[in-house]
C-alpha cells in the first residue's frame, strides 16, 4: 500500500496525569502526600484548620479544602498554603472543569456559594447538598440535596445553576445521595430509591 502521512497533531485530553496522591482526613489537620511510582510518604503538611472535604482542580494545581471556619487553598506546585477565606466556610463539594469556580456548600446556614478563586467573589443559594457534578463545558451545575425555601423540614430537590439561566430546583420523589453527568452531557442520573434522570429534549 501507499504510505501515509501527516503534519503533527496536538490533542490535548481533560485531567492531569500525576503520580501523587494526596490523602487528608476530617479528623486531623494534617494531609499527606504520596509519591506512588517510588512509594515516597511525603512530610506531613499542616493546615490551618481541621478540613472536612477536599477537592483537587482538574489540572491538579490546586487542592480546595473545606471547614467550617474557611476555605482553604493549598497549591501543589508551591507546596504551600496560598489562600484563606472567611467568607465562604462549608464544605467543598465540586471544582468546576475549567477551574474558574468552587461550589462550597455551608450546611449551618444552608447556603451554596458559586466562589471565584481568582477574584474571591461569589453567589449564594439556599440549601443542602450531597453531591455535586459540572458538564464538561462549565456551564450547568447539578447538585443533588434538600431544598428549605418553601418548607422547614426541607424537600429532596435537584437544584441546577447555569450560566445563561440562573438557578432552577426540581423537588425529587426520593433522597438522592450522587449524582453523575451523562455523555454528552444532555442529562443528569441520580442515585436513589428509585433511580431517575432528568434531561432535555432537543426538539422542544
Amino acid at each position: 500500500g501507499v504510505a501515509i502521512t501527516s503534519n503533527a497533531v496536538t490533542i490535548t485530553t481533560p485531567g492531569t496525569a500525576s503520580s501523587y496522591v494526596w490523602m487528608a482526613s476530617p479528623d486531623s489537620q494534617y494531609f499527606v502526600p504520596i509519591e506512588l511510582i517510588s512509594g515516597t510518604v511525603g512530610s506531613a503538611v499542616k493546615m490551618p484548620f481541621v478540613p472536612n472535604s477536599m477537592v483537587m482542580d482538574r489540572s491538579g494545581n490546586n487542592l480546595y479544602f473545606g471547614s467550617s471556619r474557611e476555605l482553604m487553598i493549598f497549591n501543589t506546585f508551591a507546596n504551600s498554603l496560598t489562600k484563606e477565606d472567611l467568607n465562604v466556610p462549608g464544605t467543598v463539594l465540586a471544582v468546576s472543569p475549567d477551574n474558574q469556580t468552587v461550589l462550597i456548600n455551608d450546611q449551618i446556614r444552608k447556603l451554596f456559594y458559586l466562589y471565584k478563586p481568582g477574584s474571591a467573589s461569589f453567589t449564594t443559594f439556599g440549601g443542602i447538598g450531597t453531591s455535586a457534578s459540572w458538564t464538561p463545558d462549565a456551564k450547568t451545575l447539578y447538585i443533588v440535596g434538600t431544598d428549605y425555601s418553601n418548607n422547614t423540614s426541607g424537600v429532596p430537590t435537584l437544584i441546577v445553576s447555569n450560566v445563561n439561566t440562573g438557578w432552577t430546583t426540581y423537588p425529587l420523589n426520593a433522597p438522592s445521595t450522587n449524582v453523575a453527568i451523562t455523555i454528552p452531557s444532555v442529562g443528569a442520573f441520580l442515585s436513589g430509591n428509585p433511580t431517575v434522570a432528568h434531561a432535555w429534549c432537543p426538539n422542544l
